[in-house]
């Protein structure tokens, strides 16, 4: 008894395994050069070439190839050369679907992949006087392959932002120990959109020194008084602009009711 259900678990075992097996695709990608730029900047132009082997279209009938990557120069992203007259699908499209079957019967495609780093900052247009950005976040995609089953391969890029890289670098130039409270509050003014008057209030405060004689804050107000004076007129600026902010959404959402 305890001979046949050693023998049955042992052929259970075995069809398990055998049915992992099949599900993993023997589709291989490699990437003709060496390696991609682990970081690129916004805008920059990217073309790299892509070899798929081991097509069967008993292990897959669809092919999807998926890049961050946006076109540029008005040129198609995706370029399967010869095979292209059989690709129905829009190569101008960051996501592209290849049915194999309508290829003929090769064991390898070659396809190039051409365009440009996406522009990292998404505006919204509140109203016309409210702005507000985000940025594209975490690791962006040179390209992934799969075949409906698996992702057979995928290799990721992280993007330099202009603006945020900018808006630390003045953050940094910001040494007052004095601006410590504000500094943050002008980073959460830049984290809930308000890019462009975050950015100008950091300048504003990078250039900021020990006073002498006279201060003039923002090249508007120009005081003649101690330095925690001059702490006191930036907070109360900086209360004007998240007051009037707040404001703004409060009568957008009354107008939307």
């Amino acid at each position: 008894m305890n001979t046949r259900i050693s023998l049955f678990r042992l052929a259970l075992s075995f069809f398990i395994v055998l049915a992992i097996i099949s599900n993993v695709s023997a589709i291989k990608v490699d990437p003709v050069v060496p390696s991609l730029a682990p970081q690129i900047d916004e805008g920059a132009k990217v073309n790299f070439t892509l070899k798929i082997k081991e097509l069967d279209q008993r292990d897959a009938d669809h092919l999807k190839i998926e890049t961050n990557l946006v076109k540029s120069d008005n040129l198609p992203i995706f370029d399967f050369g010869d095979l292209n007259e059989y690709v129905d699908n829009n190569r101008y499209q960051q996501v592209l679907d290849l049915n194999l079957s309508s290829l003929p019967q090769e064991k390898m495609i070659t396809v190039t992949i051409s365009g440009q780093a996406p522009t990292g900052e998404i505006a919204d247009k509140v109203r016309d006087d409210l702005v507000l950005s985000k940025f594209l976040d975490g690791d962006l995609k040179y390209y992934e392959v799969d075949n409906g089953k698996n992702v057979v391969k995928i290799e990721a890029f992280k993007l330099n932002i202009q603006k945020k890289e900018k808006f630390e670098e003045t953050i940094q130039k910001i040494n007052l120990t004095e601006f410590s409270s504000l500094k943050q509050d002008v980073r959460e003014l830049f984290n809930i959109g308000l890019v462009t008057e975050a950015q100008n209030m950091a300048t504003e405060m990078s250039e900021i020194k020990l006073p002498a004689d006279n201060l003039k804050l923002f090249n508007i107000i120009s005081v003649k008084s101690d330095f925690s004076l001059n702490i006191v007129a930036i907070g109360s600026l900086l209360f004007g602009v998240i007051l009037g902010y707040v404001l703004r959404m409060k009568t957008t959402e009354l107008n939307e009711e």
